[in-house]
């Protein structure tokens, strides 16, 4: 399997094959239900976390890896409760466990209640939690939470994240307008965080919690203006950034972007791109995945 792109607008994820470059066809098209999320298991099963609507609950879905070239049903649904929150945030730590950004909490469910409809293990609450978007474990298992409304970055130490109450250990202020939809590490332990003003930060792995600055930035609006709302490293280190909003030419566009490994933080000029235009609402298109386990680095 190669890139997953998740698309609002035509409510479907699609694969693009491996190396998924921009003249490659597209291989799979799965219909889903308002895809806010993606995140694969160590299984490779896809898990979507699908948006309510004034008629059906927000959820969580498991689709097999394997059947989702047919159109499959899922295989598992966790329902949501709350009215009007979705599922905005997926990422599955190193014990197999799905923890799901939604409302104004991040929610623990078990790996071995899964495959039914779980209670929650814990419930991360608390005022720093304000719009949690993107959620990923770094290399030593530690939980960040990247917070939209008040673009602050939250750190969760492992160890802290086995008692009932967590409480967090490190936040990173955002800069002025970049509330973020996405966050993910590379193999190096490096955080990057895409944000709503067309920018990527990166934060090296080691001044984490102790500065606000970047080390690096990456800015796409000369390609898209409207915002970065999906980050994925592949199995070569390269980062791949969905953005939606209007091209340079003013039309409304999506674009997945490839920044090469080795021109990572020194260039902003991709090495492949995708592009998906879409009739109306701008904002609707894209969030990327890999088919690779949470928390335990890349395969």
């Amino acid at each position: 399997m190669g890139l997953w792109v998740s698309d609002l607008h035509a409510n479907s994820v699609t694969d693009f094959p491996s190396p998924p470059h921009a003249t490659n066809p597209i291989r799979v098209t799965a219909k889903v239900r308002n895809p806010e999320a993606l995140a694969f298991d160590a299984h490779d099963n896809l898990w979507v976390g699908e948006g309510g609507t004034s008629t059906t609950p927000p959820v969580v879905v498991e689709y097999r890896g394997n059947t989702l070239a047919h159109n499959a049903n899922p295989i598992a649904t966790i329902s949501l409760l709350g009215a009007g929150i979705s599922p905005e945030g997926l990422a599955f730590d190193a014990r197999g466990n799905l923890w799901v950004a939604a409302g104004t909490t991040v929610v623990e469910y078990g790996a071995s209640s899964l495959s039914s409809q779980p209670h929650p293990l814990r419930v991360l609450s608390s005022t720093i939690l304000d719009g949690p978007d993107g959620l990923a474990f770094d290399l030593t298992g530690n939980l960040w939470v990247a917070n939209y409304n008040n673009r602050v970055l939250v750190e969760y130490k492992a160890q802290t994240l086995q008692r009932a109450d967590p409480a967090y250990s490190h936040t990173i202020p955002l800069p002025s307008g970049a509330s973020p939809f996405a966050i993910a590490f590379d193999t190096h332990g490096n955080l990057w965080v895409a944000c709503q003003n067309d920018m990527i930060y990166e934060y090296a792995a080691v001044t984490l919690g102790r500065t606000t600055t970047p080390s690096a930035t990456i800015n796409m609006s000369p390609l898209i203006s409207g915002g970065v709302v999906g980050l994925a490293f592949d199995a070569h280190g390269n980062l791949w950034a969905s953005a939606v909003g209007q091209s340079a030419a003013g039309a409304p566009e999506g674009v997945v972007d490839e920044y090469a490994a080795p021109s990572l933080g020194r260039t902003n000029t991709p090495s492949a791109t995708l592009v998906a235009s879409v009739s109306s609402n701008p904002g609707t298109w894209a969030l990327a995945s890999f088919p690779l386990p949470q928390g335990t680095g890349l395969r």
